[in-house]
């Protein structure tokens, strides 16, 4: 029942399904409007530059995006692929002695040759509770006094444990409905059978009898049936079906199992090369399995170009494409770290990761990579998060303070949705007052996918490569900007919505959006370019 009436609440809500966008045009960018123009948050980010002066320019800005593999052949993204310009490619040799060989337009952390070698892991709960399980135990012991360093490492094991087990309802969940959906799919089918309705279906024809059955002769069990192919028909549920398939039966044998070894890989892949650094010169192995590195490349270059109103090309704004995510489970702190290094080591002004971890084992390997990245002027630009918490009561890195580390060069950045209304705040959206520097548009951002094609996605980590894509763009304009001075003309510049806003679906009351991040605000590329200006 309950699955009915969440598909009759989709039926009165959603908007027809909206066909494959095949170009990224301008009418599709709501985002980069000026904010409050037709009620939405824009980021006032059309055609900003001209009104600065073009002195100091710097001759390229170069974003190292930490994500998956990239399609680097995408008709949008091939002119704005960083090359090493130090390396020879194709010769097997390290020419630039960076330990890296033939790296010309990045580096591939998790494939050997053109093989994507790890394309699995387990979630970062899964992994903790497995690299400290012995040590968890040992300190769990009756009469054991513990340190204040070990009472943080048992509350910290014991979330791993609770998200664990969260993980696992959520799979649980997903499985529920996949058998729903078949038990329902040959319900349907049978009882259309019966009024001589075969496949394919006729939107009219189900529509006139939905009424006919639950509406006027008020029959629920058969009404509920027949709305099912409607919705399934209208919505297209079943791409919805195998989406959930997937998810859970990958979920169920990588990220949340914690029998699957996702070490036996890693070492073999630490085992197949010559170089000082495991992986692969090779960053578009498996884009047809792990689209996000594409999309986020999109999102760069549409908003660094929608500020300078032209298309830019290879002299002005690089992409460097530093692969690190799996196909299905969560990145590694040890690639994170690498990753950072090489972006500041091979000269990128600023790195994007569009992700966030739970739990790491080694953070410290984080935090001094981003240490290293502070002290050579990079700013690092990170994601909430899509779970929804306070990430000031919810641990998640990286993270501008932890422990001894005050990080000036880092931005968290979260996902507001498209309307300044009391739900600017999606569902998914993760705040923190202490926590989060700001917000930015994470809905419905039509960017590249592979295979030269284009569509819509949603997610804070759009947001993310917004604020990076102003980032560059403002460092593109003022060279001599440091890290520091360039996330606080980000976050000093924002604008306000003055509203209140709900936390979740479940809230029954709303707080106000000022207090839901550090600057209280959305950004605005303008404002920050004014800012920039006056240093």
């Amino acid at each position: 029942m309950k699955y009915f009436l969440l598909f009759v609440l989709l039926l009165q809500t959603c908007q027809a399904q909206k066909t494959t966008p095949t170009e990224m045009n301008d009418a599709n960018y709501w985002h980069f409007n000026q904010f409050a123009q037709d009620s939405v948050p824009g980021i006032n980010a059309k055609n900003v530059s001209p009104e600065f002066p073009k002195s100091n320019n710097m001759d390229k800005i170069v974003i190292a995006l930490i994500d998956s593999d990239v399609d680097i052949n995408h008709k949008y993204l091939k002119n704005n692929l960083w090359y090493n310009k130090h390396e020879i490619a194709d010769n097997h040799l390290d020419d630039d002695g960076n330990g890296y060989i033939d790296d010309k337009h990045g580096w591939n952390y998790l494939a050997s040759g053109s093989t994507k070698l790890v394309r699995f892991a387990n979630n970062t709960s899964i992994r903790y509770i497995r690299e400290f399980k012995s040590k968890f135990q040992e300190l769990n012991k009756e009469g054991n006094e513990l340190s204040f360093e070990e009472e943080a490492f048992m509350k910290t094991y014991n979330s791993a444990l609770e998200s664990k087990n969260s993980e696992l309802s959520q799979l649980a969940e997903y499985k529920e409905y996949i058998s729903w959906y078949e038990n329902s799919l040959v319900s349907s089918d049978s009882l259309l059978m019966t009024y001589g309705i075969e496949r394919p279906y006729s939107e009219g024809l189900l529509d006139s009898l939905f009424n006919k059955v639950y509406t006027i002769g008020n029959d629920e069990i058969r009404g509920r049936l027949i709305y099912f192919a409607l919705d399934d028909l209208q919505n297209n549920r079943a791409k919805e079906y195998e989406d959930s398939k997937v998810y859970f039966e990958q979920n169920s044998k990588y990220a949340s199992n914690k029998d699957f070894d996702e070490n036996e890989k890693r070492n073999l892949l630490k085992q197949s090369t010559n170089s000082t650094n495991a992986g692969s010169p090779n960053v578009n192995i498996n884009i047809e399995n792990e689209v996000h590195g594409t999309e986020m490349a999109g999102v760069l270059i549409k908003t660094f170009s929608s500020i300078y109103n032209e298309s830019p090309n290879s002299d002005n704004l690089e992409i460097m494409v530093l692969s690190i995510f799996p196909e299905n489970g969560a990145e590694h702190d040890e690639d994170l770290s690498k990753a950072i290094r090489y972006a500041v080591d091979n000269d990128a002004q600023i790195i994007n990761y569009s992700s966030t971890l739970n739990y790491l084992v080694k953070p410290e390997s984080v935090y001094l990579a981003l240490e290293y990245a502070k002290n050579r002027n990079v700013l690092f630009v990170t994601s909430a998060g899509n779970t929804g918490d306070n990430l000031d009561e919810v641990m998640t890195h990286p993270r501008g303070s932890f422990g001894e580390f005050e990080l000036s060069n880092v931005i968290m950045v979260g996902g507001v949705g498209a309307k300044l209304t009391a739900n600017l705040k999606p569902i998914w959206a993760c705040y923190g007052k202490n926590t989060v520097d700001l917000f930015a548009p994470g809905t419905n951002f039509t960017t590249t996918s592979p295979l030269n094609q284009y569509h819509e996605t949603s997610g804070s980590s759009i947001s993310t490569a917004l604020v990076t894509g102003v980032a560059a763009s403002i460092k593109y304009r003022f060279p001599k900007l440091s890290s520091r001075e360039l996330k606080e003309v980000i976050v000093n510049s924002t604008s306000k919505y003055n509203g209140e806003v709900y936390l979740d679906e479940d809230s029954e009351k709303k707080v106000p959006f000022e207090e839901l991040s550090k600057s209280g605000g959305i950004l605005n590329a303008k404002r920050a370019f004014e800012l920039a200006s006056k240093l």
